[in-house]
């Protein structure tokens, strides 16, 4: 099996090399990168021989692989993916797939056309306390959901390290960047988006920023979600809370937190699920430094999703996070990104 991969970044270095490494009889054949500096150095750290700044060039040495890889600011997956799928690639495209819900559309059409498969890298579907409600949730532990809340209180815009995403109104980094999974999740656990009932964004029109999307809406189901996403927060957190007929849950991303309760909420209780998040966390950590393993900690939910997409690709299977799955959680930004992004 065998790949070309479009972006040499932090995420591919941080993310996708380390899983990518970790799936036995995967090889990368060549990397592109429009920084030909960045794109060489990443060639030699990590021992891949072809090296290509042209992307035509690139596409047709890469012509016997079985898929690509895109790993590049999401304002670029769509005229890339275009060019993947025009040339019958299999892609694997990180999130979000699209800015828009109509090119993920286009893009759903032409996989169909062309008979190939369009993964997204929804990898937040693959970490521990997420795979563990998703469980619960199939076993009829939490019964039906009435409500799903997310929250992402993030720091400074301008701590990340890549230019691009400063430009968040061009952009759209807080919506389809930084919280496009969080909204993956709300859709994966209470299934499509009916309405938005109401919502209220800030922007500071100075650093041309959005700094606060707050949302009330309602799923197809009749629960209810709640957005909370907010930049330069004075405290910065992530994760979301379901509440359900029988049981609530709630869990907490980096480092990871699941609660799954019901009845009189124990401070106890609260006291050694936080130990037990400290404790798991720091096990991972001392894991991670003195034994071998054989994916990163961090990179652990990437190497999930690419190992299935590749198994899918072998047995012919339908992958599970592909173009046409996604499409509900693009419908549901793209209703924020309206009332967000267009406004008058």
């Amino acid at each position: 099996m065998r790949c070309g991969i479009i972006g040499c970044g932090r995420n591919t270095e941080d993310m996708h090399i380390p899983a990518m490494r970790a799936i036995e009889g995967l090889k990368i054949k060549a990397v592109h990168d429009i920084n030909s500096e960045r794109m060489k150095s990443f060639a030699k750290k990590y021992h891949i021989n072809n090296y290509i700044d042209k992307l035509d060039i690139f596409f047709d040495f890469c012509s016997d692989v079985d898929f690509i890889l895109i790993s590049t600011p999401g304002f670029t997956h769509f005229e890339l993916c275009k060019e993947a799928l025009g040339r019958k690639f299999n892609v694997l495209v990180e999130k979000p797939v699209t800015l828009n819900l109509q090119d993920a559309i286009t893009l759903k059409d032409m996989a169909k056309h062309h008979n190939r498969k369009v993964g997204v890298i929804q990898n937040y579907r693959y970490r521990d306390p997420v795979i563990k409600a998703k469980k619960a949730q199939k076993a009829g532990i939490i019964g039906n959901i009435t409500q799903f809340n997310c929250t992402f209180h993030g720091q400074s815009l301008f701590n990340e390290p890549t230019p691009w995403s400063w430009e968040e109104r061009k952009n759209k980094t807080l919506l389809y960047e930084m919280m496009i999974h969080l909204l993956d999740l709300q859709v994966y656990f209470a299934g499509p988006v009916k309405r938005i009932i109401g919502s209220h964004t800030k922007v500071d029109n100075i650093l041309k920023t959005t700094t606060n999307i707050f949302a009330l809406v309602e799923h197809e189901n009749q629960a209810i979600g709640i957005v909370d996403f907010q930049l330069f927060s004075s405290s910065n957190y992530i994760g979301f809370e379901i509440f359900g007929t029988a049981n609530d849950v709630k869990v907490k991303l980096q480092p990871h937190y699941l609660r799954i309760y019901s009845g009189t909420v124990n401070p106890i209780d609260e006291i050694y699920y936080d130990w037990k998040r400290i404790w798991d966390f720091g096990l991972e950590i001392l894991k991670e430094r003195f034994f071998k393993t054989k994916v990163t900690r961090r990179s652990r939910s990437h190497y999930e999703l690419i190992k299935l997409f590749v198994k899918c690709i072998k047995s012919e299977q339908p992958f599970p996070v592909d173009i046409n799955n996604v499409l509900p959680t693009m419908h549901y930004a793209q209703m924020l990104s309206d009332l967000v992004y267009d406004m008058k």
